[in-house]
């Protein structure tokens, strides 16, 4: 796999880092139908259980591992989530300049890692925003992420695959940070990083982060029946009158609300009934 990978990579991609990371993953059968994460979805594991050869694959059926798009976001997110350790060794200065210009993407997930990496370094979302290149487009500017919500390598992985496919796919929508040596510069180091890292086995006693999921929503019960204020226990009796602003039960007698003030409403008047003037 690894030969079929850097054949096909050495001809579109001119980061040599981009390249070692692409045969890292080939290594760790990343690229396999349903290999790495468990997070691959139920066809690729049913696909799997089929012997095949993957180079036969990537020749004669046209898959590339170097230009396929979904081929390459699954083994970079499927890695991003096993190796979840990768993450805390990574210097946070570089992590600053590579999410401090605003987002290479306006794709939810780009920002929404974008937002959390921000976080982990400290650095502020509307300082970010007001000078990101994308805020008169971007729905998602200044909006910040639940306070449970942490990042991972995954969202390192996520930015990183914007730049790195940028050469085959044009995946940046923020060009102008393309422009930006320091940038530039801080991604392939990344790469290479993580490529390094990833040459050392994870160790089996790390337990794997805590994802917080919001509880379900439940549904309410309906509000109890709106009681009249005051008497509640008094039976209204002939004559007897509720307050039309306040709803105060008031005794017949009553020409004002006992409680608000309000004047008595007109009483409708029945047949053959009138009401003096005066």
């Amino acid at each position: 796999v690894a030969d079929v990978l850097r054949r096909e990579v050495e001809l579109v991609h001119p980061w040599p880092e981009w390249i070692e990371l692409m045969e890292r993953l080939a290594q760790q059968r990343y690229f396999d139908l349903g290999g790495g994460s468990g997070g691959a979805d139920q066809e690729s594991r049913l696909a799997a259980a089929v012997p095949m050869d993957l180079s036969e694959v990537a020749e004669e059926s046209g898959f590339d591992f170097s230009r396929d798009w979904t081929t390459v976001k699954n083994a970079c997110m499927n890695f991003g989530r096993d190796r979840f350790d990768i993450l805390k060794p990574l210097p946070r200065k570089d992590l600053q300049v590579l999410v401090g210009h605003g987002c290479p993407s306006m794709d939810p997930k780009v920002v929404f890692s974008a937002k959390l990496i921000r976080k982990l370094v400290h650095l502020d979302e509307g300082d970010v925003c007001s000078s990101c290149n994308l805020r008169n487009s971007c729905s998602r500017g200044y909006i910040l992420t639940r306070k449970e919500d942490e990042a991972r390598t995954l969202d390192v992985m996520r930015i990183l695959l914007v730049y790195g496919f940028d050469h085959i796919k044009g995946t940046v929508e923020n060009k102008p940070l393309l422009k930006l040596k320091s940038v530039k510069t801080v991604v392939r180091k990344l790469i290479h990083e993580i490529a390094k890292l990833s040459a050392v086995p994870i160790d089996p006693n790390l337990p794997p982060p805590v994802i917080r999921k919001l509880p379900p929503k439940v549904k309410q019960p309906p509000p109890p029946p709106k009681r009249r204020v005051g008497r509640d226990d008094v039976e209204m009796k002939k004559g007897d009158w509720l307050c039309p602003k306040c709803d105060f039960m008031n005794f017949a007698k009553n020409t004002i609300c006992l409680q608000c003030d309000a004047k008595r409403p007109k009483r409708q008047l029945l047949p053959g009934e009138w009401e003096c003037p005066r």
